[in-house]
């Protein structure tokens, strides 16, 4: 799933196992650094935790998923993420989340405890949402981002429906 013509359309279920050191290495420009970049409608990442360290120059940054459209459903993320200066200025609007950078689809059940740190859109579970769901989700880890549409569930959301979620973490940022 590595473009949104080459995207992950089927089912991955990780059998309530771990992936361990996750890391990533994405230095393409306006690309998603995840361990799925692309799901697609009727696509499903479900029963994964994941463990690692994100140190990112890139946009956009998801832990399990980088642009959802499918359903993204009993995920834990342990990974923490930290963006890092030193992009372009057309950079700048970084998506960074736990779960997934941006949702338009379904994420249920999931929960972050890594700390996420990005300049813009830092969020426990998804940067931006264009659509669909967030239910049932929790945020343990700590937000920080540079005070420009920070959150524990989102960032920023276009449209859609967020349910029965809980954030525990401090969410905290500095203007430009």
């Amino acid at each position: 799933g590595k473009s949104d013509t080459n995207a992950f359309a089927g089912i991955f279920d990780g059998n309530n196992c771990s992936i361990l050191n996750i890391a990533t290495k994405e230095t393409t420009t306006g690309q998603y650094a995840a361990l799925f970049k692309y799901l697609l409608a009727g696509g499903k990442v479900c029963n994964l935790s994941t463990y690692g360290q994100y140190n990112q120059t890139i946009k956009m940054n998801g832990v399990i998923v980088g642009r959802n459209w499918g359903i993204i459903e009993n995920c834990t993320n342990y990974v923490s993420v930290t963006v890092a200066d030193g992009a372009k200025a057309a950079e700048l609007h970084r998506y960074t989340a736990g779960i997934a950078s941006v949702n338009n689809g379904n994420i249920i059940s999931c929960v972050n405890y890594g700390k996420i740190s990005g300049e813009q859109y830092a969020s426990g579970i998804t940067s931006r949402m264009y659509a669909g769901s967030i239910e049932n989700c929790i945020n343990y880890g700590t937000i920080t981002g540079a005070g420009f549409r920070d959150g524990g569930m989102t960032g920023y959301a276009d449209a859609g429906i967020i349910s029965g979620c809980s954030n525990f973490a401090p969410v905290s940022g500095t203007q430009y």
